[in-house]
C-alpha cells in the first residue's frame, strides 16, 4: 500500500471516531438539550436522528415528556410515610437548569415542607405546586 493511502484510511478513520458520538437519536415524546461550548444553544423537539458538531456541541439531558409516577418515603421515628405524586415537564430548559437535579430538588423540598407543618395538607400541596413551577415541572397529582 502507498503511504497515501495509509495516510487516507487514517483519517477517514479518525473522522468516523469523531462522528459516531455526535449522532444522537431522539425518541418521540422526548426533548433533547444542546449545549454550544458549554451554554444553552436549543431544545430539539422532532424524533429521529440528529447529527451534533463535532467538539462544540454536547447533549447534557434528554427530557421525557411523559407523566412520572414517583413516591416519596419520609421516615420519622419509627414510622414511614409514603406520598406517590405524578408529574409532567413543562419547561425543558428550566427542568435541566434550576437545579442539577430538579427531580431530587422537587422531592427534598417536599420532604422538607410535609415535616415543617405536616397537618395542614392543602398548604403541603400548594407549595410544592408552586415549587414545581420553578422547577418547570407540572404536578399532576398528590395523594396524601
Amino acid at each position: 500500500m502507498s503511504d497515501i493511502l495509509i495516510a487516507i484510511l487514517v483519517l477517514v478513520l479518525l473522522v468516523i471516531l469523531v462522528l459516531i458520538p455526535n449522532i444522537k437519536i431522539l425518541s418521540p415524546n422526548s426533548v433533547m438539550i444542546i449545549e454550544r461550548l458549554g451554554f444553552f444553544h436549543r431544545i430539539i423537539t422532532k424524533p429521529g436522528v440528529h447529527i451534533l458538531i463535532p467538539l462544540f456541541e454536547r447533549v447534557p439531558q434528554v427530557v421525557s415528556l411523559n407523566p412520572v409516577y414517583k413516591k416519596l418515603i419520609i421516615k420519622e421515628n419509627s414510622e414511614e410515610i409514603i406520598i406517590p405524586f405524578t408529574y409532567k415537564v413543562k419547561n425543558p430548559k428550566l427542568f435541566v437548569y434550576a437545579a442539577l437535579d430538579s427531580e431530587k430538588e422537587l422531592m427534598t423540598h417536599m420532604r422538607n415542607t410535609y415535616l415543617i407543618d405536616r397537618e395542614d395538607t392543602r398548604i403541603f400541596e400548594e407549595n410544592a405546586i408552586e415549587y414545581a413551577i420553578q422547577l418547570g415541572i407540572e404536578l399532576i397529582s398528590i395523594d396524601i
